[in-house]
């Protein structure tokens, strides 16, 4: 399954009970730790992971994602014209603030994102685990919640330096209460390029063999997740997602699942 790429760090890794619209208020906040690996596929691609929001005013929330990567040259390519090994760092760190504009039933906010150019790279095996640039994402958000249901959902253009093309996101969930400390959700992502770069062009030729990172990558991925509390706001959760990454000149698919323990309060 060479040139598919584990998209860890959008929407199969954003939790049940933080993300979207919703503001956490001032002084509350969200952490999660996780993990997040492929299934069945040629290149190892695995993803650790901290996010947190946290509450700076009622209306005024503070988001980190800080993302690891542990990648590997796919082991479809032949050995005797390509260079094997393993990588592992810092993938693109993101820092936003999120503002609740309007809250009722119906709740819209707000935001902005800054995707940094905090990256590993090996040029002689062709591996980096991020994207060479800074990703800058307005975002706006709407979400509806009655009872133990909800849904909601955001459209994130993301606008990029170094020579990349420009994108936008669709993002879309529904979810709610099973029981009195269990959420479900079901989610989907598109990611489509409005605006083709020459990084491609401009990239070194054994990033061309692996295809990690590349520009003018289109994405869909959609699955289920759930969550947990446990005591005291620590719980546990769990997703499972089928995603696609395509290129200029290739695509494909695969499953992954992820595992994570986080803190609300």
């Amino acid at each position: 399954m060479r040139f598919i790429l584990l998209l860890a760090f959008v929407l199969g890794f954003l939790p049940v009970k933080a993300g979207g619209p919703w503001a956490e208020g001032k002084g509350k906040g969200y952490v999660e730790t996780s993990a997040l690996f492929a299934v069945a596929t040629t290149t190892k691609d695995h993803t650790y992971q901290l996010y947190a929001e946290v509450g700076l005013l009622e209306k005024l929330t503070f988001k980190a994602i800080i993302p690891l990567k542990y990648i590997s040259t796919p082991n479809d390519l032949d050995p005797n014209r390509f260079e094997q090994g393993t990588l592992f760092g810092i993938s693109n760190v993101t820092l936003g603030l999120k503002y609740e504009v309007f809250k009722k039933k119906a709740v819209m906010s707000v935001g902005f994102d800054t995707e940094l150019k905090t990256l590993n790279s090996d040029a002689a095996l062709g591996l980096r685990t991020g994207y060479q640039k800074y990703t800058f994402r307005p975002i706006y958000s709407v979400g509806y919640g009655v009872e133990k249901l909800y849904t909601y959902g955001e459209i994130k253009p993301g606008f990029s330096t170094n020579g990349f093309g420009h994108d936008i996101n669709v993002i879309a969930e529904i979810g709610g209460k099973v029981d009195e400390n269990i959420w479900i959700a079901g989610y989907f992502e598109i990611r489509g390029v409005f605006k083709n770069g020459d990084f491609n062009t401009l990239d070194a030729e054994t990033f061309l063999n692996t295809g990690f990172y590349r520009d003018r990558q289109n994405f869909f991925t959609a699955g289920a997740k759930i969550a947990a509390t446990l005591v005291k706001g620590f719980g546990i959760n769990g997703a499972v997602f089928y995603g696609t990454n395509v290129t200029q000149s290739n695509g494909g698919g695969l499953i992954s699942v992820k595992a994570g323990i986080y803190y609300d309060w």
